[in-house]
């Protein structure tokens, strides 16, 4: 597998902006697993530490010409 950034160089650039390193290979299915499970436990631990609700909700629907619309709320648990 060719490489197309020095491992140093962007285990750098990471330090510099504060974020994590993940090398991966979709070719080769290298890490892929694990850069996704962790990038999701730290956005569910930042939800957590505002104190926001797990999941995704959507905003209300309009209601028009008597018809009522209803909005629902997704949970993923992690």
């Amino acid at each position: 597998m060719k490489r197309e950034v020095n491992s140093e160089i962007a285990d750098a650039l990471a330090i510099d902006y504060g974020l994590k390193h993940f090398e991966t290979s979709a070719k080769e299915n290298i890490n892929l697993e694990k850069a996704f499970f962790q990038i999701s436990k730290d956005i569910y631990n930042e939800k957590c530490l505002r104190g926001e609700e797990n999941g995704v909700t959507l905003p209300q629907a309009e209601v028009k010409k008597g018809k009522t619309y209803r909005c629902c709320q997704v949970n993923i648990n992690l």
